[in-house]
C-alpha cells in the first residue's frame, strides 16, 4: 500500500486518492449504464405511443370525413373522370410510376443497401427517383396516356402546375413545419440516426 521512509504517509494519500477517483469513476460508469438501460427503451416506448396516437389520430380524422359525406347517386372513382383528360393521364401515370420506386425502395431495404449510403447517397436515390415527375411535363407532356397537354405550352400544363405546387409545399414542410414540429415534441433536431443534409437544421 505505501513505502517506508519519510514520504510514506504522502505516498499512503495518494494511493488512496487515486484509488478513490478511481472508485467514484466506476460507479458512475455504472449508474450511467443503468440508467441508459432503464432510460433508452422508456424513450422509444414514450416515441412509439405518440406515433401510435398520433396515427390513430389520423385515422379517426378520414373516418370522421367519410361518414360526413353525403354518397354520390352516381357513384366514386380514385381517378379524375375522363371530362378531365389532363388531370386523369397524370394520374395514370403517376398511378403506374409509383410502382417502380415502392419497388426500388423495397430493393434498397431488403438487401440493406442503405448500410453503405452516406448523406449524398440519399439525395442521389430520391433525386434520382423523382427525375420521371419532373421531366415528364417536358420531356413527355402527353404522360403516355394521350393527355392534351402535349399541345400546350409549358406553364400551362397540368403536371409542370402540380410539380411547382409539391416543390413548394415540400420546401416549407421541410423548411418550417417540420422543425417546428420537432421543437414541439420534443424529438430534437438530431434525432434521426442516419447520415444525411440539413435543411434549416432538419435532415432531408
Amino acid at each position: 500500500m505505501y513505502t517506508r521512509g519519510g514520504s510514506g504517509v504522502l505516498e499512503f494519500c495518494h494511493f488512496h486518492h487515486v484509488g478513490g477517483i478511481r472508485h467514484l469513476l466506476l460507479l458512475l460508469w455504472r449508474s450511467s449504464t443503468k440508467v441508459a438501460q432503464y432510460t433508452i427503451p422508456r424513450i422509444m416506448t414514450d416515441v412509439a405511443v405518440r406515433m401510435i396516437m398520433i396515427l390513430g389520430s389520423m385515422l379517426a380524422g378520414i373516418a370522421g370525413l367519410v361518414l360526413v359525406q353525403t354518397p354520390s347517386n352516381t357513384g366514386g372513382t380514385y381517378l379524375p373522370p375522363i371530362e378531365e383528360p389532363s388531370k386523369r393521364a397524370y394520374e395514370l401515370f403517376a398511378l403506374s410510376y409509383t410502382v417502380v420506386w415502392i419497388l426500388a425502395f423495397g430493393c434498397i431495404v431488403v438487401f440493406q443497401l442503405y448500410e453503405d449510403f452516406d448523406a449524398w447517397s440519399y439525395i442521389f436515390v430520391c433525386l434520382g427517383l423523382a427525375l420521371p415527375f419532373l421531366l415528364q411535363p417536358i420531356l413527355v407532356p402527353s404522360a403516355f396516356f394521350d393527355s392534351p397537354d402535349g399541345s400546350r405550352p409549358l406553364f400551362q400544363r397540368y403536371s409542370f402546375k402540380a410539380n411547382i405546387w409539391i416543390a413548394m409545399y415540400s420546401f416549407i414542410g421541410n423548411y418550417w413545419y417540420t422543425h417546428c414540429e420537432s421543437l414541439c415534441r420534443g424529438y430534437g433536431l438530431n434525432g434521426c440516426i442516419w447520415p444525411s443534409l440539413k435543411l434549416n437544421l432538419i435532415r432531408l
